[in-house]
């Protein structure tokens, strides 16, 4: 079954008049981008709890440039769980 978002990039290139062997290319990358895995983001507590550290040295350990946050908002703040996860296995120097 398609997704909603391939259906409207089909009827966008056929709209445009795309060559079809170009138009099959790029339906096969979208599709295989939209089977990619989604990111997994944890909060600043649960971060810190997998490197065995307090929360401010969470933000210590960012400052130095071991970890990129991502800010949501001013309060809702997450990092990549595939980065921390990481920066556990190394160590934290």
């Amino acid at each position: 079954m398609k997704s909603p978002l391939l259906i409207a990039l089909e009827g966008l290139l056929s709209a445009t008049n795309v060559e079809p062997e170009r138009m099959q290319r790029i339906l096969a990358a979208a599709k295989d981008s939209a089977t990619e895995t989604a990111e997994e983001y944890w909060r600043t507590r649960q971060a810190a709890a997998a490197l065995d550290v307090h929360p401010k040295s969470l933000w210590r350990i960012a400052r130095r440039g071991q970890l990129h946050p991502i800010k949501r908002s001013a309060r809702a703040v997450r990092w990549r769980k595939s980065e921390v996860m990481k920066l556990a296995a190394e160590g934290i120097a």
